[in-house]
């Protein structure tokens, strides 16, 4: 080493840490002979799973920012005339309708990243013979090609991006290992502040640990960190002798179904096989042995595909480990209670071709924090985990195996996680199983969470889940009862999986002020409740949250939050903020959800307090004994959710299904999440972050222009000045709704055109029970550079593309479902004030956290 102190120092010399060096220096270039950027290798660069990878490049991604990712990629690729790179094409293989349709859905996104691809159908399929004259189509019902995907040398394009950092000034050093780490103590969290090496001490402001299948160890040496969520999978191909006709042009194929990939390599064909149950191997650099019951089923199907392969022999194998997360998504940005520490890492065997793109995007999340790509990245959050399940050894590995098994396996909607399951329970789960539950995971969080209620007229069989037809599925008939209910009596709700937090400290309510959209102030009298964006720099939201000022002898701020961005959300605010402590209580209280318009008699039974609008107004709460009552609705009726303690839950349950009793003279209606998630709240348009709106858009593209009345009254807050110039010009993208005109299933991601042009496409879809005579329907965004207006929405004529084809939609620029609001905000029911009430024995409100903490100030909530 050359200095003892670097702006940004990378751990790890594989295509990853090579290219988030590379950024890095381009970012910050070299001043008066000193390095801002250095790269420390254990021992030389490619000598982990990097020398060994197959070295694909394709675009067709299950996830959009994926595609943008290895886009980005492969345009590098292309300009290097010495790293082996080919424009080989790909071809994506269906053998099945089910498949199909999943690669249609996948591909919706390349046109809006100008990706270009060639659909074939069932109908013209052997016209694949043209690109690939090996393959036998009568096995295929379609195929989807990419001309641009290509094939390259992975030690190669990693060597030559060396080569480009230290060109930008970065210093790399080899056989240095990383043995230690000092950190020092801030505000909220921790910095490191020297790294220990074999070969020196160095001082750093940042550091960037993409050690491959070393991460999670290395990421050990902090005190305190989060474990990082990922663990080794082997992976092996085989190298078949040369064949006949085949060189560098031809396509890699994809045969999902038959679990394998196709490459061209050395005038020969190599077979990789993604089995579903692959063994446990430990981390290694050297390669396993060879393994042929690894690969014998795959390699049957790759001799079904092309025939030639049954009278050609094995020349070698390549078998080694490769870095997998535990939900088969990469890990990436700041680690959770550092400062300065990120990490890059579970990449599932895409190293390779998101690898640039890897590299942009770090360098963006470390200088600048929000990164510059099209598409959310959100899902890539490190912060999506649970601390504690990331730290579960077994968890990571047995969680990277069955990704790993999955890996070419068709992601139904209906598809959940196998391994570790039950880990977090409501207090109610028993209870709810007993009633017909159906429970679906949280993954990243170990939740289960009733999905849906089923009985003897509602399948639970497995295989009714594993389908793209709505009707079908397991689900679509019981969602529909309880969509019913809720909107024209009264459901419970099981809602405990929100995140739960507490915000207390000396700048409590200055940070939340200063990183929200609306505007705080005026929420802390009158039992008042705040919904709100966290946003970023650019005016882009960070995450959308209720949050519930509390009384106290200092601030106190009751936080709720989806499921899986607890983490998130914690660790943005502590890393804004200074005298802020946080604390996780979503374990701590359950959320019982009451909506409809018979809920106030319902609730009335189990309390004395007045719940008129004039005693009870919409976004307000109360102390009611047994637990605090908030009046709001993510399903857009007048409801409460009840945030109660963990003991009270079944107590609370068990008064209100005797109530109803008494009251209606039938069962209260249980409700599950496909209820809210895929029917409700898209009727309202009440938006999911990470789902419908993201780091990528503002409020006021979102339709959350309550924001407004901030600028006005002259707060300042991060992005206030990205939303004035934005206010000031010409909105160029707009949130809307749709409704199909006939059966067609919709899932999400569909393409939306006006006029026969591409425009947009949708965050979310589902069923329009109410609205729509249950058919489907959707929201999402739509563009045009020049500006969106009531007449451009008006005068358009609407197709979504589903099931590869047009399907006419109808386009609402306001909510589907009252849009006025006035159900939801309104308190009159449709029967007289309950006079049939029930006692709670066995209700602890002494013991309620709230009160408890309130009484004894900010130190209790610690």
């Amino acid at each position: 080493m050359k200095q003892r102190h670097y702006k940004t120092v990378v751990v790890g010399g594989g295509v990853i840490g090579c290219s988030i060096a590379t950024h890095l220096a381009g970012k910050l270039p070299k001043a008066r002979g000193i390095a801002s950027t250095l790269l420390m290798e254990s021992e030389t660069l490619t000598s982990g799973t990097t020398w060994h990878a197959a070295g694909m490049v394709t675009q067709i991604k299950g996830a959009p920012i994926m595609s943008e990712l290895s886009l980005y990629s492969k345009e590098r690729y292309k300009e290097w005339k010495d790293i082996g790179w080919h424009s080989t094409g790909s071809l994506a293989m269906a053998r099945s309708e089910e498949r199909w349709q999943q690669l249609l859905l996948n591909s919706a996104h390349l046109k809006h990243l100008d990706i270009p691809f060639e659909v074939f159908t069932k109908q013209n399929i052997d016209a694949v013979k043209a690109l690939h004259p090996l393959i036998d189509t009568q096995h295929y019902h379609g195929a989807i090609y990419l001309p641009t995907d290509g094939i390259v040398n992975p030690a190669d394009v990693t060597m030559r991006i060396a080569q480009e950092a230290r060109e930008r000034g970065a210093e790399i050093v080899q056989n240095c290992p990383l043995l230690d780490v000092t950190v020092e103590k801030t505000h909220s969290n921790q910095r490191v502040t020297v790294l220990h090496t074999a070969k020196a001490d160095i001082t750093c402001d940042n550091v960037v640990i993409a050690g491959g299948q070393w991460t999670r160890q290395l990421c050990k040496l902090i005190p305190g960190a989060m474990g990082i969520p990922v663990a080794p999978a082997s992976h092996q191909y085989v190298m078949f002798d040369k064949v006949e006709g085949v060189t560098n042009s031809v396509p890699v194929v994809r045969d999902y179904d038959s679990r394998i990939y196709i490459k061209p390599e050395v005038g020969g064909l190599a077979v990789g096989v993604f089995e579903q149950a692959p063994p446990q191997r430990p981390i290694s650099r050297e390669l396993y042995e060879e393994d042929m019951d690894k690969s014998e089923e795959g390699l049957m199907g790759a001799m079904e595909c092309m025939p030639v392969l049954e009278e050609t022999g094995i020349k070698s194998f390549v078998h080694g480990a490769d870095t997998h997360s535990a939900d088969h998504l990469p890990v990436l940005g700041r680690i959770p209670s550092t400062e300065n520490v990120y990490v890059a890492s579970g990449f599932n065997s895409q190293g390779i071709q998101l690898g640039y793109g890897i590299g942009k995007m770090m360098a963006e999340l470390v200088m600048e924090e929000v990164p510059t790509f099209k598409y959310d990245s959100s899902s890539l959050d490190i912060t999506r985990f649970s601390p504690q399940l990331a730290s579960d050894d077994s968890f990571c590995q047995d969680r990277a195996l069955e990704g790993y098994g999955q890996m070419y396996s068709i992601p139904f909607p209906g598809l959940d996680w196998q391994t570790h399951r039950d880990l977090r329970k409501s207090p109610l789960h028993d209870t709810l199983q007993q009633r017909g539950a159906v429970f679906g995971s949280v993954p990243s969080q170990g939740w289960e969470r009733p999905l849906w209620f089923g009985n003897g007229e509602y399948s639970k069989e497995p295989d009714s889940l594993m389908t793209y037809d709505l009707k079908d599925t397991a689900w679509y008939k019981a969602t529909g009862y309880e969509h019913h209910a809720c909107r024209n009596q009264v459901a419970l709700f099981d809602m405990t999986t929100f995140g739960k937090f507490i915000v207390t400290g000396k700048d409590a309510y200055q940070t939340l002020e200063s990183l929200t959209s609306a505007h705080l102030e005026p929420c802390m009298t009158g039992n008042k409740i705040m919904y709100t964006q966290l946003l970023n720099k650019n005016g882009g939201i960070e995450s959308d949250l209720t949050i519930v000022p509390l009384p106290g002898k200092e601030p106190a701020f009751y936080c709720i939050t989806g499921a899986s961005i607890v983490g998130r959300d914690m660790s943005y605010i502590a890393h804004q903020g200074q005298d802020v402590r946080l604390k996780d209580v979503t374990s701590e209280y359950a959320v019982l959800a009451l909506m409809g318009p018979r809920s106030k008699a319902l609730l009335e039974g189990i309390t004395s307090e007045p719940l008129d609008d004039e005693g009870f107004p919409f976004a307000t709460w109360k102390d009611l004994g047994f637990g605090y009552a908030l009046r709001m609705s993510y399903v857009g009726e007048l409801g409460w959710e009840l945030h109660v303690p963990f003991q009270n839950a079944e107590v609370v349950l068990r008064a209100l299904e005797e109530v109803s009793m008494g009251l209606f003279q039938m069962p209260l209606t249980l409700g599950g999440y496909n209820a809210i998630l895929r029917s409700l709240r898209i009727e309202k348009r009440f938006v999911h972050f990470g789902h419908d709106v993201s780091q990528m858009d503002t409020p006021l593209e979102a339709g959350f222009l309550f924001v407004n009345k901030k600028l006005k009254a002259g707060v300042d807050f991060v992005g206030r000045e990205a939303l004035l110039r934005q206010k000031e010009g010409k909105l160029t993208k707009k949130i809307v709704s749709v409704m199909v005109e006939d059966d067609t299933p919709l899932w999400g991601h569909e393409n939306l055109y006006r006029n026969g042009e591409l425009v947009g496409y949708l965050t979310s879809a589902g069923i329009g029970y109410t609205v729509n005579n249950g058919k489907c329907i959707g929201m999402g965004f739509i563009r045009n550079k020049d500006g969106i207006d009531k007449e451009y929405l008006k005068e358009g004529q609407y197709t979504v593309e589903a099931r590869g084809r047009h399907v006419p939609v109808t386009l609402h620029a306001r909510p589907l479902y009252d849009p006025k609001n006035e159900r939801l905000k309104s308190s009159s029911s449709v029967l007289a004030p309950s006079k049939h009430t029930v006692q709670m024995p066995g209700v602890t409100p002494d013991a309620y956290l709230f009160k408890h903490r309130i009484a004894n100030g900010v130190d209790a909530w610690q």
